[in-house]
């Protein structure tokens, strides 16, 4: 296909992206195959590690900045338009910076050059402008990997703020809500009245949309199987005997290491045990 190094890394990006300009696409069967293979590769793989490494800084990076921006870190509010104007602020910054470079390294007009850099951050990638210099392409791996995983970022953050705030809707309203007699007692589940545990865990259910059989019950059989006496509370002996079963457990595991490295060491040859000035009979 006659591509250079920097072409192969270049429509690699692209690739893995999903930004695929199509201004670069393999030209035998060949190709077609292997491209197939390594998208798939890529992005299961490659692009995820990439993405999961960038988007732990952001997230870093982002919790201070609204730790700074929260007017007031005593309320249990998250700062949703502090997020907002972040998440606008680096889609914004990623299309400026895009758009200022390739309108000066590829001679276009300020819109040509802001619709590419657009088009880019959000993957869609027509392909009815292409990249005439080596130094555009260049830019362009950088360019596209960063600004991909940051928009991404960003976007995704619209959908978390309105699901944080419908959460803190969901938790005014429960808490403003006036207890019933009916649903106080559908909370006693062992017939005891209704402890912490059971309030809580009605609550959790009922806020977070939790089911009670598959999110709650199995914590609790967790607990119970380490509350060794019952007593509902994981007590001194209860952590006591909780160690003597990991103790127990770390020598299980030694001993059968230890077990397997002598099943696979070599047989030693009898002979060599015998002492040379023992007489042979």
């Amino acid at each position: 296909m006659g591509w250079n190094v920097i072409d192969c890394i270049y429509y690699i990006t692209v690739s893995i992206t999903t930004v695929g300009y199509g201004d670069y696409s393999p030209d035998n069967d060949a190709g077609r195959l292997f491209t197939i293979f390594f998208v798939l590769v890529g992005l299961v793989f490659i692009f995820s590690i990439i993405n999961d490494f960038a988007q732990s800084i952001i997230k870093a990076a982002e919790a201070k900045a609204l730790e700074k921006l929260d007017d007031d870190p005593n309320d249990d509010k998250a700062p949703h338009g502090a997020k907002i104007a972040l998440s606008i602020g680096a889609i914004v910054f990623c299309v400026l910076v895009g758009t200022l470079f390739f309108k000066y390294n590829e001679h276009w007009s300020f819109v040509e050059a802001l619709y590419w850099s657009f088009i880019t951050t959000v993957t869609v990638g027509y392909g009815d402008m292409s990249l005439e210099y080596e130094s555009s392409r260049v830019f362009s791996i950088f360019y596209i990997i960063v600004s991909v995983i940051v928009v991404a970022g960003a976007i995704g953050n619209f959908g978390a703020v309105q699901v944080e705030m419908e959460m803190e809707r969901k938790k005014r309203e429960a808490l403003n809500k006036e207890l019933d007699l009916e649903s106080i007692i559908a909370m006693d589940v062992d017939g005891g009245g209704v402890d912490r545990v059971e309030f809580l865990t009605a609550m959790l259910v009922q806020i977070n949309g939790l089911s009670k059989e598959k999110d709650i019950d199995p914590w609790m059989k967790r607990f119970d199987e380490l509350d060794k006496d019952g007593s509902g509370a994981l007590d001194e002996e209860d952590l006591r005997l909780f160690a003597e079963e990991e103790q127990r457990k770390k020598e299980i595991r030694r001993n059968s290491r230890e077990g397997a490295k002598s099943d696979n060491s070599p047989t030693q040859n009898p002979v060599r045990n015998i002492s040379l000035t023992q007489p042979f009979v």
